[in-house]
């Protein structure tokens, strides 16, 4: 008759020992993931590594071919004592571009604008005033050809008073 009452606790302890060993058995499996998670990680960091080697490996080794590519083909040297300039000023000289030549007239800035003849039904004040900028720097852009061969601005200023850029 004890052994009838004690039967219930009996399946308790039995149920709390087969939960303590799955459990335990789940942290191992846990335990075995992480560090096989971390063998991984080292894996590809390895693979990584010798993937860099090979490729540096492959560059030094085709330094034989790119020294024969130099000089039959590419024909670079490195930069002789007379190549450098002592200031800037000579750099400026060498230039070719003709910026800084005398007579030099830069092309003219052409701007392209759209007149509306009315304003849109959604058009704003600041649509309007967007427009009256962009005719006054029409105005102020406009250029005329002198017979001496300079460019000149328009003499109109602005409303605000700036000048106009040549």
């Amino acid at each position: 008759m004890i052994a009838q009452r004690f039967r219930p606790v009996a399946w308790v302890l039995g149920v709390a020992c087969a939960a303590t060993l799955l459990y335990s058995v789940s942290l191992r499996v846990a335990n075995e993931r992480s560090r096989l998670d971390a063998l991984e990680e080292k894996i590809a960091l390895t693979k990584r590594d010798i993937r860099r080697l090979q490729t540096e490996l492959g560059a030094r080794g085709s330094l034989r071919q790119l020294e024969k590519w130099n000089g039959e083909a590419l024909a670079l040297a490195a930069p002789t004592a007379k190549q450098f300039m002592a200031s800037e000023r000579q750099l400026a000289k060498v230039d070719a571009s003709g910026v800084g030549a005398k007579g030099y007239i830069p092309a003219p800035v052409m701007i392209s604008t759209q007149r509306a003849t009315e304003p849109a039904a959604g058009s704003t004040a600041q649509d309007e005033s967007m427009q009256e900028r962009v005719a006054m720097l029409d105005k102020a852009l406009t250029v005329t050809q002198p017979k001496d061969g300079e460019q000149k601005a328009d003499a109109n200023p602005t409303k605000t008073g700036e000048r106009a850029i040549p």
